[in-house]
């Protein structure tokens, strides 16, 4: 006799806290890629100094758009402050959680903070971080996950520590999103390109 029971519910468990993992791990990327962005174009721009006073903030938005949208219609997942001086280029970072409980218009809505972009694009994204925090933001780029590939790619790749799990996912998922191109990884020191390392 065959038992056809229940599925094994410490099983889907399992699949769930991956998932969750894997996300982080995405984001994560995303703010790193941001970063390493940040800090070559700060440096190109400021040098070893200047003759400038105060501070430069930037929004900097994330989106989840794999179809080039970069506005409206597009969630924010990532949502960073970058504050640069201008005198000595040091430049500082904060990150908004996405889902912080924020107003994100002047109707006085409450969602979370990544519905703002959603909802408005990087202006209303912008207006609901400067009222909520109580900034003046003077400019602000956003970049999706397309940019992100090609960032890590300009850096020379990186190197990812993976699981054997990972690795199975690498090397037998495909993804639904074409621009990716999965390259056979093993488990442990990996040095992936931009599109590996995004998936």
């Amino acid at each position: 006799v065959e038992y056809t029971g229940r599925p094994d519910v410490h099983q889907k468990l399992r699949q769930e806290r991956m998932r969750k993992k894997k996300k982080k791990k995405r984001l994560l990327m995303m703010e790193l890629a941001v970063l390493a962005i940040l800090a070559v174009s700060a440096f190109f721009i400021f040098g070893k100094g200047t003759n400038q006073k105060g501070y430069w903030t930037i929004a900097v938005f994330g989106v989840d758009s794999r179809d080039g949208n970069l506005e409206k219609g597009a969630l924010s997942d990532v949502e960073m402050i970058c504050n640069i001086d201008k005198a000595t280029g040091e430049i500082k970072l904060v990150s908004v959680y996405r889902d912080t409980y924020l107003k994100i218009n002047s109707e006085g809505t409450y969602h979370k903070i990544n519905e703002a972009y959603f909802k408005g694009g990087h202006k209303q994204a912008v207006e609901a971080l400067n009222e909520n925090l109580d900034l003046k933001i003077d400019d602000y780029a956003t970049f999706n996950w397309k940019a992100v590939a090609e960032a890590i790619n300009i850096l020379g790749g990186v190197d990812i520590e993976i699981t054997d799990l990972e690795a199975k996912a690498l090397n037998w998922e495909v993804p639904s999103n074409s621009m990716l191109i999965v390259n056979k990884v093993e488990p442990g020191l990996n040095h992936f390109d931009g599109y590996t390392a995004l998936q």
